[in-house]
Order: structure tokens, then C-alpha cells, then sequence
């Protein structure tokens, strides 16, 4: 009995060691590549552009961001309870959140993608599930996006607008079909 204590022990242990060890090679990683940038483009010119953006501007684009959570996860909630694996939607917006900061920090923009399918198969999903979940989920807000680009197209103003919306809408159109 003993024994067993101190095994389940050591696996706590080895737990916490494993997570606080990616954390920080991901803090680490995360500063080499702000280092990296600074030295390349120069820290002068990084500061002068981080001072000149008005912090409305920032908090704006943050709430806009933050908002779109609302969105994409009840949509893949019902993607996955749809596929057969049904997982609360509270345990999907941490992913979601995620998902979205790696999509906005890597240089790739399936990161994020990648992030929730691997969060998806620790939450019990398979992995053919959560894959094909985040390709249902990604390709029906492209789908979504481009039906709201078509609906908002009587809204362009001007003469120049005509032809560039109607340009649009084709492309639109072209790309749902």
C-alpha cells in the first residue's frame, strides 16, 4: 500500500514537472523569437510603431477578437455533437481561445487548428473526430464569411464600388460552389 502511494506520487510529480518544463520552453521560445525580431527590424522602429497605435484601437480589436469566441465555439460544439461526441461547450472555449492566440502568433495560420484537435483528443474525441470537427468548423465560417460578404455587398457606396462588388459577389458566389 505504501508503495503505491509513493508511485501515484511520483506521477503528480512528474506531471507537474512535465507541464512547468513546456510552459517554460514555450516562454523561452516565445522571447527568442521577440529577441530575434527586435535585433532584425530594430527595436528603435518596433517601439515607435507600438506608440503611435491608440490604445482604443487595441482594446477594440481585443473585444472584436475575444467576441468571435461566441461564435466558433457553439458552432463546434454542434460539430462535434453532430459527429457523435458530444463534449460541453465550457470545455471548448479554452481551446477556442487558444487556438485563436497561436493562430494569431504563428507564422502559420493553422496552429490554432492544430492546437484544437489535439485538445479535442484529450477531451475523449478521436482523432479522425476532432480533425474532421476543426476542417467542419473552419470551412463552414468561410462559408459563413462569404455569404456575409455577399449580403452586405448593396451596402458598397460609390461608383467604384459597383464594379468592385460585383467582383466580389462573383468571387463570393464562385467560392461557395
Amino acid at each position: 500500500m505504501q508503495s503505491h502511494r509513493s508511485g501515484c506520487y511520483k506521477v503528480k510529480v512528474c506531471e507537474t514537472l512535465k507541464r512547468t518544463l513546456g510552459f517554460t520552453v514555450r516562454i523561452l521560445f516565445s522571447i527568442i523569437l521577440i529577441a530575434v525580431l527586435a535585433y532584425h527590424i530594430g527595436s528603435a522602429d518596433i517601439l515607435a510603431q507600438i506608440k503611435a497605435v491608440r490604445w482604443q484601437i487595441i482594446a477594440i480589436t481585443v473585444a472584436i477578437l475575444s467576441s468571435s469566441v461566441l461564435f466558433v465555439t457553439p458552432r463546434w460544439a454542434a460539430i462535434l455533437t453532430t459527429l457523435g461526441h458530444s463534449v460541453p461547450a465550457i470545455a471548448l472555449v479554452r481551446s477556442v481561445f487558444v487556438g485563436f492566440a497561436f493562430n494569431q502568433l504563428l507564422p502559420t495560420g493553422f496552429g490554432g487548428d492544430v492546437f484544437r484537435v489535439w485538445r479535442a483528443r484529450q477531451l475523449g474525441v478521436p482523432t479522425d473526430i476532432a480533425v474532421h470537427s476543426v476542417l467542419l468548423d473552419r470551412a463552414s465560417g468561410v462559408f459563413i464569411s462569404f455569404v456575409g460578404a455577399i449580403v452586405l455587398l448593396p451596402w458598397i457606396s460609390g461608383a467604384a464600388g459597383r464594379p468592385i462588388a460585383g467582383i466580389i459577389g462573383l468571387t463570393a458566389l464562385a467560392g461557395i460552389f
